[in-house]
């Protein structure tokens, strides 16, 4: 009985993704110029949905096993064939052959941030790999990569000796130019400096950041493109940023300050797990603080999102965690602003959603903490939603900018299929509801503290059955371009 439900989603997920099938799992219906809303998923250990495609791990433990891998991907609906690179990348920081070296070319015993030998180790791996797979037919459309590895300032840690080997390295007299700094000390104690100075580390990690993406670009994208020239690819937490878009991390670093970030492959690809640790000491600029609350989390991870899509043109697969996601304070954490999240991010158009939905996978870890066949439905159940409101093919954002540091609500809009939807979420107060900012539904409008806000020609609807309290749906013309705020 399982396997026959299961070869039933594969053909209602392939109907779906190649926009054949009419009927949407909630009973609305389409046409073929539908673009859904799809999910790529960490765990291949879940029910089979139409929207939701589980990666195809590929690791240093299957590398010998093309046939596997096109067994995997055969069964993937077309287009939407996703293999993700795991642990193949062990060697790209540590090969031996590219730790750091004194004068007389030796290497020692730190590592460096010259890792051609490391790059050269997977890259071929690569090749071979995707070459016999290729040999075989497989086929592939999507690659997701997940090295968080680097050469930043929080890689290299605080050893100042691994500082002084990587500045007495023969190489570092070009890395040093384009840093313009012959010493590292201010980038190794950046938090003891002042003045100008303490800006060094970031500009460290700028120049790093570029530097690791061409090395990852080198080492994952160049071997693959070379077999499946067409293969869209992303690594986790590589983005664009600009000074006016600027999104504060979340211990409330400035990376924007310095260049304009980077990407790797195709496309751009930071979590949006909404966890906020230091910020509240180093706030967003306009603010005096940045409290740890929901809607702070919330609305940090939005214009994360919104920085990536308004910085650059590169498309954008952002990652998102499973609405349980505990990691220091995520704010959204069985939270309906977990689904707002979703339900913006989906309307700031991304190419797909990259969903981190881990099972528990070694002894001792409690099921309950991770990923459930439930919270995977409420993910696929919020994308059914934005396609049933936004799958047009030839939707297009609307909305611009961050939203305020310092706003109670947030308001994001798409333009699709001759209307623009728009999702409003206020800042609700402890056991406050939705309705309390309700003003009218047709026109829609709202009150949110001293604020009214209203959409031209625009009316509340409700779509369905109801996926989160937190917020509302609004219907307008095609060319209502925002909100009249009074």
């Amino acid at each position: 009985m399982r396997l026959v439900s299961v070869v039933l989603s594969l053909f209602c997920m392939t109907q779906l993704l190649t926009g054949e099938v009419e009927v949407l799992g909630d009973g609305s219906r389409f046409t073929a110029a539908i673009r859904p809303f799809i999910g790529y998923c960490w765990t291949p250990e879940m029910p089979a949905f139409d929207n939701l495609v589980p990666f195809a791990w590929l690791t240093m433990e299957n590398l010998s096993d093309p046939g596997g891998m096109k067994e995997a991907t055969d069964k993937m609906p077309e287009g939407h064939r996703v293999v993700f690179v795991r642990n193949v990348e062990c060697d790209i920081v540590g090969h031996a052959e590219d730790r750091c070296r004194d004068a007389e070319g030796k290497t020692g015993k730190y590592d460096s941030i010259w890792l051609d030998h490391g790059v050269a180790v997977v890259r071929d791996h690569l090749d071979s790999f995707f070459q016999a797979y290729k040999r075989m037919g497989g086929k592939v459309d999507v690659v997701v990569v997940d090295w968080e590895g680097g050469l930043s300032v929080w890689h290299i840690g605080k050893d100042i000796k691994h500082w002084r080997a990587i500045e007495a390295d023969p190489r570092f007299a070009d890395v040093a130019g384009e840093l313009g700094l012959f010493s590292l000390t201010s980038v190794a104690r950046w938090w003891m400096q002042v003045g100008d100075r303490r800006l060094d580390y970031l500009r460290w990690n700028a120049l790093m950041s570029e530097r690791t993406a061409g090395y990852l670009n080198r080492a994952f994208y160049d071997p693959i493109r070379a077999h499946y020239p067409e293969v869209k690819l992303s690594n986790y937490g590589y983005y664009h940023h600009t000074r006016e878009l600027g999104v504060p991390d979340l211990n409330g670093h400035r990376a924007y300050l310095f260049g304009s970030g980077v990407h790797v492959g195709t496309h751009q690809s930071a979590p949006l797990y909404t966890r906020l640790r230091q910020i509240m000491l180093r706030p967003p600029e306009g603010v005096i603080t940045y409290q740890h609350t929901p809607f702070n989390s919330f609305r940090h991870a939005l214009n994360k999102m919104r920085c990536m899509v308004g910085s650059s043109d590169v498309p954008v697969y952002p990652w998102l965690a499973f609405r349980g996601f505990s990691e220091a304070y995520t704010g959204v954490e069985h939270h309906d602003l977990y689904q707002e999240l979703i339900f913006h991010v989906g309307l700031s158009g991304p190419d797909a959603f990259l969903y981190w939905n881990p099972r528990s996978w070694k002894a001792g870890q409690d099921p309950a903490d991770w990923a459930t066949d439930e919270q995977d439905q409420l993910f696929s159940d919020c994308l059914h939603r934005l396609t049933e409101l936004v799958g047009q093919g030839d939707r297009q954002p609307v909305s611009s900018g961050l939203v305020p540091w310092s706003s109670d609500y947030a308001l994001s809009g798409m333009r699709a299929g001759g209307r623009t939807l728009w999702r409003f979420t206020p800042n609700l107060k402890r056991d406050a509801k939705r309705e309390s900012t309700l003003v009218s539904r047709s026109p829609a409008t709202f009150r949110v503290g001293s604020k009214r806000i209203s959409i031209p020609g625009g009316e509340v609807i409700a779509p369905g059955t109801e996926l989160s309290g937190q917020g509302y749906w609004i219907a307008a013309s095609a060319d209502v371009a925002g909100a009249h705020i009074e």
